[in-house]
Formats: structure tokens, sequence, C-alpha cells
């Protein structure tokens, strides 16, 4: 797919080169420009069959007593259950210390972030956040261990995430003193926030880049390779379409988007890097010139998102970002034009 690709590319770039580059504009907290709405919730405390709860230990305070943070005490929602949940014999197992559920995206949206009420409690109620198969935590809390109780509030990033998502939540400190009576870790409840966005594509974190876009001809994940500042994206990520070591055939990086079923796309919007090198690039949509962006090379580096009018595309759409500047002076460490996410808006 890359190779024939690459020829109709090289095809279409003088034509080109008659083009002006596109606006650049801040990255707004949904990718497609407005807030972040509410999705999905779940009372992890009731009794609650429509999320596939698993794991989870009973409903708290009423069946081990316990103030539990104050559960019962406005703001809080009355109950909770433990993550970490006693055996029948009241014994901490290693193989018990996970409880899930499941949240769902609805068509045309994205998921934005998964919001969780944890108690910190007198026990070490570190936990770690686990998404779908994937085996790397999403997110990781340290208990504080204050010798209070106190209800805090989660943020989990779950940018471009679509349809069904299994939430993992994994209690990680040692067994407390009274785990036999109240188990570990209670979670109070979770709400999944999303974005209105077609496809996405978080470029660099492996966890986002799923084999449907089936990416091809991108650098390694930045800064975790190669060092540098890329503009300050740290802890972010970001890969370049022009990998350090390649020559002029290998300009271009290859990933596939779809729009679903009954729907258009109305733009396609890049988050890109306008660093020392020259970042100039071109963009082809199913083999058609729809983006020439002229990046001149300066002192600063600075992230901007490019939006890119399609006109109502559907289906597949395949994309090829060519770079179209000259190789600076530290290609051969870096690489040349870093982008760190593509998004297909309504």
């Amino acid at each position: 797919m890359k190779a024939k690709v690459k020829v109709s590319v090289i095809g279409l770039l003088v034509l080109a080169m008659l083009l002006l580059p596109a606006t650049v504009n801040a990255a707004p907290p949904c990718p497609c420009g407005e807030g972040a709405t509410l999705e999905d919730s779940i009372d992890i405390g009731s009794g609650d069959t429509t999320h596939h709860m698993s794991g989870w230990g009973p409903v708290e305070p009423a069946t081990s007593g316990g103030t539990w943070g104050g559960v019962a005490n406005p703001p809080e929602d009355g109950t909770c259950r433990a993550a970490w949940e006693p055996d029948s014999k009241g014994r901490a197992k290693n193989g018990r210390r996970i409880a899930s559920f499941k949240m769902a995206v609805g068509t045309g949206r994205i998921a934005n972030r998964l919001e969780l009420r944890v108690l910190d409690g007198l026990a070490d109620d570190s936990f770690e956040v686990y998404i779908n198969r994937e085996s790397t935590p999403r997110y990781t809390y340290t208990g504080e261990q204050s010798g209070t109780e106190d209800w805090k509030t989660h943020s989990v990033d779950l940018t471009g995430l679509r349809g069904t998502i299994k939430v993992k939540v994994k209690a990680t400190g040692p067994a407390w003193s009274s785990f036999s009576t109240y188990g570990q870790l209670g979670v109070e409840w979770a709400k999944l926030y999303a974005c209105d966005a077609l496809d996405y594509v978080d470029i660099g974190n492996t966890g986002s880049e799923l084999s449907r876009h089936k990416m091809q001809g991108w650098g390694p994940p930045e800064p975790s390779t190669s060092g540098g500042n890329w503009g300050g994206i740290a802890p972010g990520d970001c890969r370049v379409i022009w990998e350090k070591g390649k020559g002029d055939l290998y300009r271009s990086a290859y990933i596939r988007m779809k729009v679903p079923k009954g729907m258009t796309a109305n733009s396609l919007k890049l988050r890109v890097l306008d660093g020392q090198a020259d970042d100039s690039y071109a963009v082809f949509v199913n083999n058609q010139l729809v983006h020439w962006a002229t990046l001149a090379p300066g002192g600063g580096e600075t992230w901007g998102t490019h939006t890119i009018p399609l006109s109502g595309l559907s289906g597949t759409l395949h994309i090829v970002i060519l770079a179209t500047g000259p190789a600076w002076s530290s290609h051969g460490t870096y690489g040349q034009v870093a982008f760190d996410w593509a998004v297909l808006c309504p």
C-alpha cells in the first residue's frame, strides 16, 4: 500500500506547489472545537446491571459498616464498592485486586476523559487504571496515607477512543490491617465525557494508534526515542513523517481513517510542530491534494492546529502526508515534520 501511495504523491507534487498554506489555529479541549459533554455514567454502589460490572465488593457502608469517608453525606452519593474484595475467608488474594466495568461512546463521538470518584482512606489506596486490553496503565495514583479519609475525583485521558470501553481499576497498595472487614479502595462513581468527532489518532501514543489506522512510514515515538524538546510536548508524544536517517524516497507517511456509516467528514485537523527545520508539508486524501503548508524554519518550536476542508467525504479515507522542505542539519538525529494527532470532524 505504501509504495503505491508514494508514487501517486510524487506525481501530484508539482500541482501541490501552486496551493497556499491553511490557517493555523490553537488546539481546543475537544479536537473538533466544542467542549466535552457527559456521555455515560455509572453509580458503582448501585445495583447497576447495564455496565457489565465485575470483581467489585458488596455495597458499602450497608454491608460492613464504617464511615467510608462520609460517603453517606453530600456531596457524596451515599454508596460505594471496594475494587479489591476479600475472598470468602477474608483473605487478600492478589488475583482479586482488579474490578472492572464497561462504558460506551455513541456513533460520531470520541471519548475525551474518564472521571473516577475514589476514596483515599486509611489504607494505602494506591491504584492503576487500565483501558481495554492495554498492558500499560492509562493512569496511576499513589495514595497519600494522611490518616484521613478523603474522596477525590481522578481524571483519566481517553482521548479518541470509540465504541465500548472496558475500564479496569487495580488496587496496588498492600492490604491494610482491616482488609478482611472492609476490603480496599472504595470507588463511588465513574463518568465518561466525549466530543463530537468521527475518527481520531493520538500519533505517537501506541494505545491510540489502533490497527485499523494502518499507519505506515512514521518515525518512532518522540521525544522518548531521540530526546530533545519537541516544542515542549512532554509528557505527550508525537512522530515525524520523514524519519531520521532516511533519504528523499521516505518523505511521506500514511494513515487510514474512517467516517462512520451515514455521516460525512467536513474537515481534517492536524496538530503540527513548526520547529527549527523547514517543516513544510502537503496532504493528500484518496490521491487528491487537499492541503499545502509552508512552515519556514525559525528559532522557535510551536505547536499549531491546521484545519483542512474536506467537503463532505465519506467512507474510508487514505491520507498521505509529505514533507516538502529540505532536510535540516539535525535530520539524522530527529527526522523532520512532527505530528501530535489527527482528527476527522463532522
